[in-house]
This record gives C-alpha cells, structure tokens and sequence, in this order.
C-alpha cells in the first residue's frame, strides 16, 4: 500500500510535462473586439492584438516575449489575451498540465487584430498503474537545425530534440521557417533505450529582386516589413507563395504590387513609379540669383523638379529689380519660366565752362558738354571731363534711381601744355629762318604808314537819320535778348527737376543761350554807333576814321579809332 501511494504522487509530474498543445492559431479579419468594441492599448499607446485562448480548463498563467503581456481576462470558454503588435511567441503554464514553453506565432502578431488559439489539453486524474513502464528516448535531427518538433500535434522543443517517451505510436512533425514541413509516426516499443531519427528539411524560400523605373532609390516594403537598403535591392529569404511589395520615393506616387515566390528562385519584380512633380527651368536674363519658393536654388539658368502646385519663382540681382512670379505646375509636365529683370537708373547732366569738353564714363565716352546722360545704372562712377588745352577733372559720382545727378565744373587751362606748344612753335618759326639770322632775331618795328583819314562831309540830317536807326536796332535787339533770357531761365528751372524731357529742354537752353547773347551783343553795339551819331550830329563836324598797323607776338593786326 505504501508503494502506491508514491505512484500516485509522480504520475501528475509525468503528464503535466505533454498535455498542453496548440491545435490551431488563426487570424479573424471580421472581429473588432481589439479595435472597437473593447480595444487595450500598450505602453506606447498602441492598440494590443488581442488572443482568444479558447479551454474549458481555467488557472492559466501567460508570459510574453520582450514586449510582454499587456493583459489577461477571463471569458465564458476562453481567456483573452492582449499582447503588443509584432510580438513572435509566448508561453503557457498551468500548475497541473505543465508548461508549453515558447510558442512562436504561425501569424503575424498585428494591431488592433484578434487572433483565437484553440488549446488542446488532458484532463488531470489520478490513477493506479504498474510498477514497471517500458519507455525509450526519441531523438530527432535536423538538417538545418533549429526545427520546432511536435509530437502528437504538441510543441516539444527544437532540433537537435530528445525526450523520454512511453511505449506507444506518436505523430511528429518538424516545422521551420523557409523550409517545408517534415511529417509522420513513430511507434516507441520499449525494446530499445533510443530510437532516433535524422531528417533532411527541403527548402521552400525564394528570394524577390525589386527593380524601380525611371529610377532607382526608392525604399522597400515587403509583406509590411521595411527593407534596410534601397532600389535595385535583392529581399532576403521569402516564403514560397504570394507576397506584397510597397515602394516609396521622394517626388514619386507611392506604389504596391504583389508579386510570387517559387522555392529556389528569385523573382524580379519591376515597378513603375508614377512622377508627382513637374520638370521647371528657369532661365534669367541679365543673369541672376534664382529662387524658388523662397529657397536660393542657382544663377542664370536651373533645371530641377517641384511637386504638383502652385510655386514661386524669382530672380533677383543687385542694381535690378527682382522679377517674381507664382505659376501652377502639374505632375509630368515640362515648364520653361523666363525671368527679365529691370535695371534701377537714373540720369547724370554734365555741364562744363567752356563748353565742348569730352566726357568719358567708366573708360566709354558719352559725348560732350553740356549733356544729360540717360539709362545709367545705380552706383558708383568714375566720371572724366577732357578738353584740349584744359586740364583733365576726374570726379566720383553716385547715381540714384530715377533721380538727376548735376555735375558741373569749371575748366581750367593747361599752362604747362600752352608754354610747351608756345615753346614748339618759336623752334619751328627758328627753323625757318635762314641760316645768319639764326643766333640773333630781331623783331623791328614795321615803318609806320601813313594813317588814311576818312572824309565825312555828312550833314547834320544824315547823322540824325543814322542815330534813329541805331537806337531802333538798339531797341529791338534788346527786346528780343530779353526775351530769350527770360525763357532759357524758365526752361532751365522745369529742367532741373525734369524725368522724361530733360534732354530736348537742355537743348532749348542752349539754343537761346546764344540766342540772348547775341542779340545783347548787337543792341550794344547798335546803341554805342548810335551814340556816335548823336554826338557827331550835335557837333556837326567833320570826323575822321583812322586806320594804324599794330605789331603783335610773331604777327600784328589793324587799329581803328574815330577822331571827332
């Protein structure tokens, strides 16, 4: 009786250790209870999967992998299990039917999915057996190694597996990933202490290579999970069957396509990316900084791409006014955008005593004084005045846009250059000279001719008549200078603060400049002759016009005087 009892305790040892198995694992697409009805987030905020454990045994007690169990609930012929998304395998204990340690999921683990495993587990009994019970260890190999080892639909371990069997017929099976699954039975007798068996596992894995066109470079999703490198990229070991691809590259729509694998082989997989953006070039003229949606991108001229929309596009240089236009660009189109831009100018009005100079500008001559150079670009300018006989004058000028800048100045002669040319004409007029007058010139005074004496045997009427003349030309003359100053000096005023005319107004200044001088020049005249005739009418005597050579430098000239 006491031998028994002893037997009776170890046997539930002995069936705890194989009487818990998984007898299916499955996905249910139509169940929202981990997403709608009664969802459980992680630690991140993620919505769990959700595992339906379905037993009519209760005590159970999970463990997760590294991600762990969120949480545990007991339901009317089942348990739910909540563990996170990506989770790969979890372990099942219970104090009476013993432990199946490391299920690895047949599904991939999801968020917010419900999963049901259906367990397949023994009743817990007490029994009274022989003393003496034939067994024998089952070892099984592998090639490769690392298979999952199920006997009699319960998961045992990994190959290289041994495990001490009572007699009796077992089904195993040998499962790995990539490889196809090695099934049968086995009949343990007892006769032997070991029976063992070596299994070759055929592959069953392929490999996928992804191709992108028009480009390569595109990142690489293969049934949801991301691939490190990027297109043209070989995947790694993929089961045999149907998978999924999705690329994604910048300015490109995102595609998926779904491509099979055969064992042994690599299937190429080639996929069309359907272009977002819209190929722009912008060309400037002068050129210029290019910007595009406020980012500088080149000068002169820029070829790139921008998505679909409505963009920016600018040109910008210094001294110019920037061009900016806003343009709506479609996916696939080929766009040119010329951008022109316009100088800031002003004008600079040159004017010189004496008049007649040359003025040159930055090295390129722009005519004479006076003058209104137009169309000059804003800045700095080195500005030459030149003028045979007259010393040079070199000025620094700023321009502004749309303003006159004045500019003048008063020549002064070259008394260097005027000795100098005075020097080269008395050596050529030496030259000429002959030989024995060469050490010694003398300059005699010319013999003095007789003074003609002119005549006037006018009368007292003619000089009057000629006095009217005079003063009337004098009166009119004047009138007409007068005239004319007046209006140069108004067209002068509308010129300084002219924009568009300045050039013809500066003309017409200049015209009646000399218009007014020389009308002042002739009424003076004509009332000097004037004043003539009234004295020599009061006087009513003769007058004499003399005439007397006068000598001068290397020349001479003629003299005139009135005698009264």
């Amino acid at each position: 009786m006491k031998h028994l009892l002893t037997l009776l305790s170890f046997l539930p040892l002995f069936v705890a250790a194989q009487n818990i198995s998984v007898k299916s694992f499955r996905v249910v697409t139509d169940d929202m209870t981990a997403r709608v009805t009664n969802p459980v987030t992680d630690q991140n905020g993620d919505k769990c999967a959700l595992i339906k454990v379905r037993t009519s045994q209760k005590g159970f007690v999970f463990e997760g992998d590294m991600l762990g169990i969120t949480k545990t609930q007991q339901e009317i012929g089942e348990i739910w299990v909540y563990v996170p998304a990506k989770a790969k395998k979890i372990t099942i204990k219970h104090q009476q039917l013993g432990v199946l340690d490391n299920y690895l999921y047949t599904e991939s683990i999801k968020e917010a999915t419900v999963y049901i495993m259906d367990l397949t587990t023994a009743k817990v009994v007490t029994s009274v057996v022989e003393e003496e019970i034939k067994t024998a260890y089952l070892i099984i190999h592998s090639e490769p190694e690392g298979a999952d080892v199920y006997i009699d639909d319960t998961y045992m371990g990994v190959t290289p597996f041994n495990k001490k069997l009572t007699t009796g017929q077992y089904k195993y099976r040998i499962e790995k990933s990539m490889f196809e699954t090695i099934a049968g039975n086995i009949a343990i007798t007892g006769e032997t202490l070991r029976q063992e068996l070596k299994l070759n596992m055929v592959s069953s894995f392929g490999f996928a290579q992804i191709i992108t066109k028009p480009e390569n470079g595109a990142s690489v999703e293969i049934d949801g999970e991301p691939i490190t490198n990027l297109t043209p990229v070989v995947s790694g070991k993929l089961k045999e069957g149907t998978h999924r691809v999705k690329v994604k590259m910048p300015m490109y729509q995102p595609e998926i396509k779904e491509f099979n694998i055969t064992k042994g082989d690599t299937s190429v997989v080639e996929i069309e990316l359907k272009p977002s953006f819209a190929v722009i070039t912008v060309n400037t003229s002068p050129e210029s900084d290019i910007y595009v949606n406020a980012e500088k991108v080149g000068f002169g001229t820029y070829t790139g791409r921008v998505m679909e929309g409505i963009h920016s596009f600018e040109a910008r240089k210094e001294s110019y006014n920037s061009n900016n236009q806003r343009i709506e660009v479609k996916a696939g189109e080929e766009k040119t955008i010329n951008l022109n831009l316009d100088g800031k100018t002003g004008k600079l009005d040159v004017m010189t005593s004496p008049m007649d100079a040359i003025i040159i500008i930055n090295g390129q001559e722009k005519g004479k004084t006076p003058t209104t150079v137009s169309n000059l670009m804003i800045g700095e300018y080195e500005v030459t005045i030149k003028k045979e006989g007259y010393n040079d004058i070199v000025k620094n000028v700023t321009i502004a846009e749309n303003k006159i800048t004045e500019l003048n100045e008063t020549l002064a002669k070259d008394k260097k250059a005027a000795a100098a040319k005075k020097k080269e004409q008395d050596e050529k007029i030496a030259e000429e000279k002959p030989e024995s007058n060469k050490e010694e010139i003398v300059l005699k005074e010319p013999k003095k001719e007789k003074e003609p004496k002119i005549a006037n045997n006018a009368t007292g009427s003619k000089y009057k008549t000629a006095q009217i003349a005079c003063f009337s030309i004098a009166g009119a003359a004047a009138a007409t200078g007068g005239y004319y100053f007046y209006s140069a000096n108004k067209k002068y005023n509308e010129y300084k603060i002219a924009t568009d005319n300045a050039t013809n107004l500066h003309t017409q200044i200049k015209t009646q400049d000399l218009i007014w001088q020389a009308s002042f020049g002739v009424a003076t005249a004509a009332l000097a002759t004037g004043i003539y005739f009234t004295i020599a009418n009061n006087k009513a005597k003769q007058t004499s016009l003399k005439a007397s050579y006068v000598p001068f430098n290397n020349g001479a000239g003629i003299k005139l005087s009135y005698n009264f």
